[in-house]
C-alpha cells in the first residue's frame, strides 16, 4: 500500500492549479472588460435605462475608455503570469 501524499505535495498540486486557473480568469476578465463598453448591451441595460446619472457615466467614453483599459492591463497581466509561470510554480513549489 503506497503512502498517504504528504501536506506539501498536497500543497504544491492546490498551488500548481490555482496558478493554471488564475491564468485563463485574467485573460477572459480582460476581454470582457474590453469588449463590453462598446457593444450593445452596454447601452441596453436595466441600470443604464431607468437610472438618468448612470446613463451619463456609462455613455461617457472617457469611463468607456478606462474601462477598456483596465481589460488590457488585465489580457497584459494574463500574458505576463503565462510568461512567467515555468518561474512563478518553481518557486512556489520551493517556497
Amino acid at each position: 500500500m503506497p503512502p498517504p501524499p504528504s501536506p506539501s505535495s498536497t500543497s504544491k498540486k492546490w498551488k500548481r492549479a490555482l496558478i493554471l486557473l488564475y491564468i485563463p480568469l485574467c485573460f477572459e476578465i480582460g476581454v470582457v472588460l474590453l469588449v463590453l463598453p462598446w457593444v450593445a448591451f452596454w447601452h441596453r441595460n436595466f441600470f443604464v435605462q431607468e437610472f438618468q446619472w448612470v446613463n451619463l457615466v456609462a455613455m461617457n467614453h472617457f469611463v468607456r475608455g478606462a474601462i477598456s483599459g483596465l481589460g488590457l492591463v488585465n489580457i497584459g497581466l494574463a500574458l505576463w503570469e503565462f510568461w512567467h509561470l515555468k518561474g512563478t510554480l518553481t518557486s512556489r513549489e520551493s517556497g
